[in-house]
């Protein structure tokens, strides 16, 4: 049903109708039977939309930084986002007042720069080392923000195998795949556990009596098995060595 007149009109019953001017996220109505239709509530007061208004407007500011990373994060080909805030008047960790840097791993420029540029809330001021021009309404916007800082590191794999036990001829290619899954799967600035990779390790290849995940090819040590999460700090695995 397309209204070609101004003004309130009644929708037949089961009739949708498609709204020009939508309103965001309502795009049809439909018209519902009148005699189906029981109870209801009473239209808010004046008093009760603004308390309303207050509220939602206070929950986006407590969400800003959050919508952003969403934003960002749906970006086809984006495997990470990372945000952070300095509302206050002084630079705290490198990052000036009253701005937001935002650290990105893949997405195209552009895409990214768009997705930045319409979820950071006006007032606040981009900040990093990558610029990125935009075109918004015919008016060329710079957009700013950061590139994902990649560390590939090297992975060492000591094990060994049940008395009487064989391990599977695709043992190295499965363990692989562990260590690239826990890599891929921590977002940026995370710490990764090596640790954890022993648990899923042992799990997957029973004739395993033992393994041990390092990024030291002589250490055996608690420190050998973290990697430190850092700003902007994406770990890739680079290379692995298996020694039994």
């Amino acid at each position: 049903v397309y209204c070609t007149e101004y003004g309130y009109f009644t929708v037949e019953p089961s009739k949708y109708a498609t709204l020009i001017n939508p309103v965001a996220g309502l795009l049809s109505a439909v018209g519902i039977d009148g005699d189906a239709v029981d109870n209801g509530t009473d239209a808010d007061i004046d008093e009760s939309v603004r308390l309303k208004i207050i509220a939602q407007l206070a929950r986006r500011g407590q969400s800003n930084m959050a919508a952003i990373k969403s934003a960002v994060s749906a970006v086809e080909g984006v495997r990470s986002v990372a945000v952070s805030h300095n509302p206050s008047n002084s630079t705290i960790d490198g990052i000036p007042p009253h701005s937001v840097s935002i650290y990105v791993a893949g997405g195209e420029d552009e895409d990214v720069a768009r997705a930045i540029y319409h979820s950071v809330p006006a007032g606040i001021t981009m900040n990093g080392i990558k610029n990125v021009t935009i075109t918004d309404d015919g008016v060329s916007v710079v957009v700013t923000y950061n590139e994902a800082v990649m560390a590939y590191t090297d992975i060492y794999v000591s094990y060994s195998a049940r008395d009487g036990a064989t391990l599977p001829s695709d043992f190295q290619e499965i363990i692989t795949r562990i260590v690239e899954k826990k890599m891929d799967t921590a977002g940026l600035s995370e710490t990764v556990y090596l640790s954890d990779c022993v648990t899923e390790a042992m799990a997957v290849v029973p004739e395993l009596s033992y393994i041990f995940f390092s990024t030291s090819s002589a250490g055996k040590s608690y420190s050998d098995t973290v990697l430190t999460g850092g700003i902007g700090r994406l770990y890739a695995l680079d290379d692995i060595t298996f020694s039994n």
